[in-house]
Formats: structure tokens, C-alpha cells, sequence
């Protein structure tokens, strides 16, 4: 019997072992391979060709681009996109640099960019036609918002001092409640 427990605890302990030997291979596998990936992602970049000077803009066609939505997913101004080599914010800034080397005004370069893409590619609605009400429904809301409080709250206040004079008249204790408490508190002192 005590055999049998010894070469149990030797066989217990060889499991363990050969269990810490692969944990310590699939550690050492994964290391490599996340190196390996590290290794291939800066590779990948250096070999990119990626010009981060593309991606400066002169002032006159950020300060012209500001009127513009990107016309990407990211949902920001054309002159705000930070996507590297956007497909929509370079070829736009593109031809706001040109329109601005040809001697087009900003109104120009506005009315020529409507005209090709439509209101949606504004940062702004216009304040003509059905776009006003996009400038003028935020502040009619508040102004009704503001009146609702008012009538709200000056009925609170007429409503208070009613309830207050209802509920004077309606508490009575009863007589014997109100000796008892007499008593008691005539004791207490």
C-alpha cells in the first residue's frame, strides 16, 4: 500500500511537471509571436510610405475647408479630419487649394461645393428656406420650455398655501392621546 502511494505521488509529480513545461513552451510561443508581430507592424510602417507632411494644410485652405463636413465616417469638419490619407478630406482639400490658386472667393468655393455635393456636405444649414428653422426650432424650444416652468411653478405656489390651511383644520388628536402625552412629558422633566 505505501508502495502504490509513493509511485502515485511520483507519477502526480511528473504530471505536474511536464504541465509546467508546456505552460512554459506556450508562454515562450506566444512571446515570439506577439515580437514577431510587433517586428511586422513597424516593418509595415517604415515600408508604408506613408508622407506625414501630406497632411499639413496651408491656413487659406483650412480657415476656406472649415464650412465643409468630411465626407467620411468621421463626421468632423474638413478642416478637423485627422484620418491619415482620408479618402475624402485630401481629394477636397485638394480641390479647395485649387479653386483658392484660381481666385475664387469663399462664397465661390461654397456655391461651387453645394452645387457638386449637395446642402449635406455644409457644416452648417444655410439661413435661407427650410435650413432657418434649424437656427430658429433650438430657441423656440427653450423659450416654450421656459414658459411651461414658469406655470408650473407659480401653480406649486398658489397650490401650497391652500393645502397648508386644509391640513390645519383636519389634524385633531384625540382627548385621551393628549393627556397621555401630558403626563409623559411631565414625567420625563
Amino acid at each position: 500500500m505505501k508502495r502504490e502511494f509513493v509511485v502515485g505521488l511520483a507519477n502526480h509529480k511528473r504530471e505536474i511537471s511536464l504541465y509546467q513545461r508546456s505552460q512554459s513552451v506556450n508562454l515562450a510561443i506566444m512571446k515570439r509571436l506577439l515580437l514577431g508581430s510587433l517586428r511586422l507592424a513597424f516593418v509595415g510602417l517604415a515600408l508604408s510610405g506613408h508622407d506625414a507632411s501630406a497632411q499639413v494644410v496651408s491656413p487659406e485652405v483650412r480657415k476656406a475647408s472649415e464650412a465643409f463636413y468630411c465626407q467620411c465616417s468621421c463626421r468632423h469638419q474638413l478642416s478637423a479630419c485627422g484620418m491619415i490619407s482620408c479618402g475624402s478630406a485630401t481629394p477636397l482639400r485638394a480641390e479647395i487649394a485649387d479653386y483658392l490658386k484660381q481666385g475664387k472667393t469663399q462664397q465661390q468655393i461654397v456655391d461651387s461645393f453645394v452645387a457638386k455635393y449637395g446642402k449635406v456636405i455644409l457644416s452648417a444649414p444655410t439661413g435661407e428656406g427650410f435650413d432657418l428653422a434649424a437656427w430658429i426650432m433650438p430657441f423656440a424650444a427653450l423659450f416654450f420650455g421656459l414658459i411651461v416652468v414658469y406655470f408650473v411653478i407659480k401653480a406649486w405656489l398658489h397650490r401650497k398655501p391652500a393645502l397648508a390651511a386644509q391640513g390645519a383644520g383636519m389634524v385633531s388628536i384625540p382627548d385621551d392621546y393628549r393627556q397621555r402625552m401630558e403626563t409623559e412629558l411631565k414625567d420625563s422633566d
